[in-house]
């Protein structure tokens, strides 16, 4: 198989065999995003060449030809949320409530986007992960795989990768998940309740103390989070708290979040651990990894062999 991330404008891809959670990698290669697609502005005509020229690089440079791709993209190619649905709604109802809301929220251009909906459990409500791409995009995307002469096997945001890389490669705990992504200056936060994405929020550090904007989902579980690592109420029962930093730290990042919070709390996340290979030199991850999103992909193939 072959797995694709598109993200942070780099284009990153693993060719491997992968049967169960065997792992074998033949190639692994990381590549600026080329400016065509960069500057494509998600027009139509431009994306279709884009990712035309984009896919067949990729196929040019394997040493192994592959049928089955993989691939997964960043919130500026997917948009992700999470809405809350009253549980007493059936099935139909809440599809139209949800649909309802959309059309609400993006107007003119719904008609141009393709929205995917899963189920997450809540504790009053029901919420729902939602992701939402442009069709232009699914469409060139799937063009240009049959192009290459490969099937366009599954399609997913960054997030979803990313939780199927920890709930697969790290050591399961009771208490709730945090994962920890750099973006900028900021950090992204995602909480995990048995492997199950309630929570999304960007973070910011500053002077020691963290802030949080763009709450998405369980907004509790993120306020306790904010709440340890600000020690407030400290006299306070407190919910243990799991953090996985998922994605390349520098040191003062890193920093931000070890001399804030125990060490034995907190694990850089490496996704080569589950991988073998006699050909490939895994790069160094002792300051993260962007290929967990690899892994992701990765594993999905494995849970469906």
């Amino acid at each position: 198989m072959l797995a694709i991330s598109i993200k942070n404008n780099q284009v990153r891809f693993a060719q491997a065999d992968v049967s169960g959670h065997s792992i074998i990698i033949n190639q692994l290669q990381v590549f600026p995003l080329p400016e065509n697609l960069a500057a494509s502005g998600k027009n139509e005509n431009d994306l279709k060449v884009a990712f035309d020229s984009l896919f067949q690089s990729i196929n040019d440079s394997l040493s192994v030809p592959d049928r089955e791709i993989y691939l997964s993209l960043g919130e500026n190619w997917i948009e992700t949320d999470i809405l809350s649905v009253d549980r007493d709604l059936t099935d139909k109802e809440k599809e139209e409530f949800l649909m309802w809301t959309l059309r609400l929220r993006y107007g003119n251009i719904w008609d141009d986007l393709v929205p995917f909906f899963q189920n997450i459990s809540g504790n009053n409500d029901l919420q729902v992960f939602l992701c939402v791409i442009q069709k232009n995009v699914l469409e060139s995307i799937k063009e240009a795989v049959y192009g290459i002469g490969s099937i366009p096997v599954w399609v997913e945001p960054s997030v979803q990768s990313s939780i199927r890389a920890i709930a697969g490669c790290c050591d399961t705990v009771d208490s709730p998940a945090v994962l920890i992504e750099p973006e900028g200056r900021h950090f992204l936060g995602r909480i995990l309740i048995n492997n199950e994405l309630q929570s999304m929020a960007i973070i910011s550090v500053k002077d020691e103390k963290m802030m949080l904007s763009q709450i998405k989902g369980n907004k509790e579980n993120m306020s306790q989070f904010l709440q340890i690592f600000n020690f407030v109420g400290e006299d306070k029962e407190e919910k243990e708290f799991s953090i996985f930093l998922i994605g390349e730290f520098s040191d003062i990042q890193l920093n931000k979040w070890i001399n804030r919070i125990e060490t034995n709390k907190i694990q850089i996340v490496d996704p080569y651990r589950m991988m073998e290979s006699k050909t490939v030199q895994f790069p160094d991850s002792s300051n993260g990894s962007w290929d967990v999103d690899i892994l992701g992909l990765l594993l999905r193939r494995g849970n469906h062999a």
